[in-house]
């Protein structure tokens, strides 16, 4: 497995947002999503049409 490093946050949001499909089999949907007062950091669905939240901690 690929040891990867970021320094920050939004860098990691910015890898995983433009490999979401090839790492994940997902498709992007939004970034910064807000539900209910909460935000998401990406939001995408599976090939099955499931909604998934990613929140994404750079620790």
């Amino acid at each position: 497995m690929a040891d990867w490093a970021f320094k920050t946050e939004f860098d990691l949001e910015e890898f995983v947002w433009a490999n979401l499909e090839p790492l994940f089999n997902l498709k992007p949907l939004a970034r910064q999503y807000s539900i209910r007062g909460q935000i998401c950091d990406i939001l995408a669905t599976t090939p099955e049409q499931q909604l998934v939240v990613l929140e994404l901690k750079n620790v």
